[in-house]
């Protein structure tokens, strides 16, 4: 009876959401390395705003709606946990809001959230308004001539300039430049 009840919660978890079945032994770890924001776009655009993959052994969850993110990161965040990477990473980033878990991040967390509220966040979305725009507005020339642009180093030094202005209220677009 325990081994049935354990199969047939295995095969609704399996079932509960769809997704590329993937390679036997890798599932999609190939296509993940090899482009991982082709195989986000070709997933959500294929299956939909929830997508379950396997790399290697492991069975990944991708959540692409806001609803579905706030779900696992402010209702329930005791019902999930962060992955072996973060785990793993935390002798690089140290023991940060990131890779903290328990009461040490809630505790980290509660520092930062009087940062992000009421009338402060409607300045930062007012500055990375008019960074975005600045930006969209240096990109036109490029995509009226066809040019291609590296939207990779663009997208850095938009998270940069955005950066600047929001929290030290300077113009980084310079160093954003040099990346």
């Amino acid at each position: 009876r325990k081994e049935t009840l354990a199969q047939s919660v295995r095969e609704q978890r399996e079932t509960s959401a769809p997704g590329p079945r993937g390679r036997r032994l890798l599932g999609s770890l190939l296509e993940v390395r090899r482009d991982r924001l082709k195989f986000v776009m070709q997933a959500t655009r294929t299956y939909g705003d929830l997508v379950c993959f396997r790399m290697g052994p492991k069975r990944l969850y991708l959540l692409n709606h806001p609803d579905y993110a706030k779900h696992v990161l402010c209702d329930n965040v005791t019902n999930y946990s962060k992955g072996l990477g973060l785990a793993e990473a935390e002798p690089l980033l140290g023991k940060g809001l990131l890779t903290s878990v328990g009461d040490l991040w809630a505790s980290q967390r509660r520092l930062l959230q009087a940062a992000f509220h009421g009338k402060l966040m409607d300045e930062f979305s007012c500055s990375m308004v008019s960074v975005a725009r600045s930006t969209v507005e240096r990109w036109q020339p490029h995509a009226d001539a066809g040019q291609e642009l590296d939207i990779s180093s663009e997208m850095v030094g938009l998270t940069i300039n955005i950066l600047g202005q929001t929290l030290f209220r300077a113009d980084f677009s310079m160093i954003a430049g040099t990346l």
